[in-house]
C-alpha cells in the first residue's frame, strides 16, 4: 500500500505528478481568523468547508461555507449567522444537487436547530431556525420527497413550529410520536428518498424494547411495529445497510446491561449484533461476544487472555472492557457485510494545587479519549460472523470522541484500516483473518516550502473513488521567517 500526495492538478481517471517545486493540492485555512473548521467530503465529487470566525458578534457567529470541485478549486461561498454554541452536527444529499446541513448545539442539548437547503449548482441558499426547550433534544433528520423528519427527545415540546413553518418548495416538518423513553438508534432515508426508516429503542415503561418506525411519501400516518429480538440485550448503536436481497440489516453493538445506561461513550460493549428486518420484523437477531472473535485476544495480554477464557470456562459473566465507538457506515464486499469499531478509553492527568492554608491537593484533568485498536469484523446473509481483525491505533489522542480510523474496501476482498498522525499515515490491509499488509508508516509531506513545528487533530477522509482528504492544524514556518497557524486540507490517493 503506497500513499501518494497529489500534485499540480489532477486528471478524473488517473493521476500524474508534477515536477517537486509545485504545491501539493492543498486548501489552507487561517486559524487566527477562523476558530472551528470542518471538511465535508460530499460523494457527488464536491468538498465542502464549514468555518466559524473567532470574532462573535451580540447577533450570533458567523461561519462560512465554501463549496470546492473535484480539483479543489472554489465553485461557492456564503455567509451563515448561528447563534452560539452551534456546530454542524448532520447532512444529507437530496439527489445530486440539494445538501441539507443542520446546525445544533453540542449533543442536540435543548432542542435548538437551523436547518439549511443548499443547491449545489444554483447556489440558492434557505434557512429555518427552530428555538427548542430546556428537556428537548435534537437528534438528527431524514428526508422523505418534500418532507422533513425531525427526530429527537421530547420534539413534541417544539412541535407548534414545526407544524406551522411556512417554507418553500412546498416542504413541511414532520416528527415521529415516540414514547418518554425512547431513542432513535439509527435512521435511513431509502428508495430515493421516497421511504426513511427509524429504529427506536425504548428503555423504560410498558413498551420496552425495539420499534421499527417507517414513513413513506404515499401517506401521512407513519407505520410502527415492535422487533422481538428474542434476547435480553441492550442495544448499545447500530447502523442499518441494504442487503443484496433488498432488505434491511441492522448492525451494531450490545450489553447485558438492559433498563441501564444506554449512551455510547460511557458503556462497556459485551459483543456485536446482526439482524435482518423483513416485513417490519427480524427474519433472524444474533448475537456475537467479543470471546467468540478469533483475532480479539490479540489486543489483550497473555495473562488477561488467560484470566478471561478460565472466567468463561466457569460460567461466570466476562467482559473484554471495550468501550467502542462504532462506524456508521457499514461496509459491502463480495456478499459480505463489514461493521467497524474503535475501542477507547477516558485519559486523564493530575494536576497539584495548593489552597489558602497551604494544604495541597489534586485536580483531575480530561486530556481526551485514547483510542486503543480498530477492529471489523464481517458477517453473511444469514447473520453469520465469517471473520475478524484489528489494527493497533494507540497513537490517537482526541479531546471529542469521534471516528478516527477510516476504513474502507478495495475492489478485490481487502480492507484496509488508515489513520493520519503526526505527518504520517499508518495503515493496515487485511483480507478475513489474514494480514495482507502489516501495519505500516509513511511519511506525508504536505507542505513544500516551509517547516512543520508542530501538528494535531490530523484526519484522514475518503472522498471518491481512490482520493482520500488528510486534514488537521498545523504550526508552520516559512521561508521568509514567519509562523503561521493554518487548518489544512490535503489530497491524496493510495495505491
Amino acid at each position: 500500500m503506497r500513499v501518494f500526495v497529489l500534485i499540480g492538478f489532477m486528471f478524473l481517471f488517473g493521476l500524474e505528478l508534477q515536477a517537486q517545486n509545485n504545491n501539493p493540492m492543498r486548501i489552507e485555512v487561517d486559524s487566527r481568523t477562523y476558530e472551528d473548521v470542518y471538511g465535508l467530503p460530499l460523494d457527488n465529487g464536491n468538498f465542502l468547508i464549514l468555518k466559524s470566525e473567532n470574532r462573535h458578534s451580540n447577533n450570533g457567529v458567523n461561519w462560512v461555507l465554501d463549496l470546492y470541485d473535484s480539483s479543489f478549486k472554489k465553485k461557492n461561498s456564503k455567509k451563515l449567522l448561528l447563534p452560539r454554541g452551534f456546530t454542524p452536527v448532520k447532512y444529507r444529499i437530496n439527489g445530486d444537487s440539494i445538501l441539507w446541513l443542520a446546525y445544533s448545539e453540542e449533543g442536540g442539548a435543548k432542542g435548538s436547530f437551523m436547518l439549511y437547503r443548499f443547491n449545489l449548482h444554483s447556489g440558492l441558499m434557505w434557512s429555518k431556525y427552530v428555538k427548542g426547550s430546556r428537556k428537548s433534544v435534537f437528534s438528527g433528520f431524514e428526508i422523505i420527497g418534500n418532507r422533513i423528519i425531525i427526530f429527537g427527545e421530547k420534539i413534541e415540546d417544539i412541535a407548534d413550529q414545526l407544524i406551522e413553518s411556512k417554507m418553500p418548495f412546498g416542504i413541511e416538518f414532520i416528527y415521529p410520536t415516540l414514547s418518554k423513553y425512547g431513542e432513535v438508534i439509527t435512521s435511513l432515508s431509502l428508495d430515493n428518498n421516497e421511504k426513511a426508516v427509524l429504529i427506536v429503542e425504548v428503555d423504560k415503561g410498558n413498551n420496552s424494547g425495539l420499534y421499527y418506525f417507517e414513513y413513506t411519501t404515499a401517506k401521512d400516518e407513519v407505520d410502527i411495529y415492535a422487533l422481538e429480538t428474542g434476547s435480553p440485550v441492550n442495544i448499545i448503536d447500530g447502523s442499518l445497510v441494504i442487503s443484496d436481497d433488498g432488505s434491511l440489516l441492522l448492525l451494531g453493538t450490545f450489553n447485558y446491561n438492559v433498563g441501564r445506561e444506554t449512551s455510547s461513550d460511557k458503556v462497556v460493549a459485551n459483543g456485536t449484533f446482526i439482524g435482518k428486518v423483513v416485513n417490519k420484523d427480524f427474519q433472524f437477531f444474533k448475537t456475537n461476544e467479543f470471546l467468540e472473535y478469533r483475532n480479539i485476544f490479540a489486543t489483550l495480554t497473555a495473562n488477561e487472555q488467560k484470566q478471561l477464557k478460565q472466567k468463561h470456562k466457569q460460567g461466570k459473566e466476562v467482559s473484554l472492557g471495550f468501550k467502542m465507538l462504532t462506524h456508521k457506515k457499514v461496509l459491502k464486499q463480495r456478499g459480505l457485510y463489514v461493521v467497524s469499531a474503535e475501542t477507547y478509553y477516558p485519559e486523564y492527568h493530575y494536576e497539584s494545587s495548593f489552597d489558602s492554608r497551604g494544604y495541597m491537593y489534586q485536580n483531575q484533568v480530561f486530556d481526551g479519549y485514547r483510542t486503543t485498536n480498530c477492529i471489523v469484523s464481517a458477517y453473511n446473509e444469514t447473520g453469520d460472523m465469517v471473520w475478524d481483525n484489528y489494527m493497533h491505533s494507540s497513537e490517537i489522542l482526541e479531546f471529542n470522541l469521534q471516528e478516527s480510523v477510516l476504513v474502507f474496501a478495495e475492489a478485490d476482498s481487502n480492507i484496509v484500516m488508515a489513520y493520519y498522525h503526526d505527518g504520517n499515515v499508518y495503515s493496515k490491509t487485511v483480507s478475513g483473518n489474514d494480514i495482507v499488509f502489516k501495519k505500516s508508516e509513511d511519511k506525508i509531506e504536505t507542505v513544500l516550502g516551509n517547516s512543520i513545528l508542530s501538528e494535531r487533530y490530523g484526519r484522514i477522509q475518503h472522498w471518491y473513488d481512490s482520493y482520500f482528504v488528510l486534514s488537521g492544524y498545523q504550526v508552520l514556518y516559512g521561508t521568509n521567517g514567519e509562523k503561521k497557524k493554518v487548518f489544512f486540507f490535503n489530497l491524496i490517493s493510495f495505491e
